[in-house]
């Protein structure tokens, strides 16, 4: 089917879409920015980019590539795994932009996936407590004269 053709078909009604006060969202699978546009809509594109968290361990991201591979389910979908072995979370992000890169998607798709995997980072690293300080208040002696 045509892409046009299919937005028409699911622009007003689809199981992923989420409208929340003016704002129109979608869950779909391969839409990286989560908003519901013909733009970021991977249900219809050839080619598009899922990053996702894996369900083995935190420190894991999932990237799993749409080609056009036509029927054939097998060759449609390429699967790819990161792993932040590292306590920086540079690597695993520059390895993500360079497996998006090289699948020929627009450089659009790279800015996304490169967001959307180092949130999913960010999400799992452990975080400093900070304890809050409770302010002490010293006596004061005023002088009457």
């Amino acid at each position: 089917m045509f892409p046009d053709l299919e937005w028409e078909l699911i622009k007003k009604n689809s199981c992923f879409l989420i409208k929340n006060n003016r704002l129109v969202l979608s869950k779909e699978p391969f839409n990286l920015m989560g908003l519901h546009c013909k733009k970021n809509c991977g249900l219809i594109q050839n080619k598009a980019v899922d990053v996702r968290q894996s369900k083995v361990g935190k420190e894991i991201i999932d990237i799993i590539v749409k080609k056009n591979g036509g029927r054939n389910i097998a060759k449609m979908f390429d699967n790819y795994q990161v792993q932040n072995k590292s306590k920086s979370a540079r690597i695993t992000v520059k390895k993500t932009g360079h497996i998006v890169k090289n699948v020929g998607l627009h450089p659009r798709f790279t800015k996304d996936a490169l967001k959307r995997s180092s949130n999913l980072l960010r999400d799992h690293t452990k975080k400093k407590s900070v304890y809050k300080k409770t302010q002490k208040h010293e006596t004061a002696e005023y002088i009457v004269s």
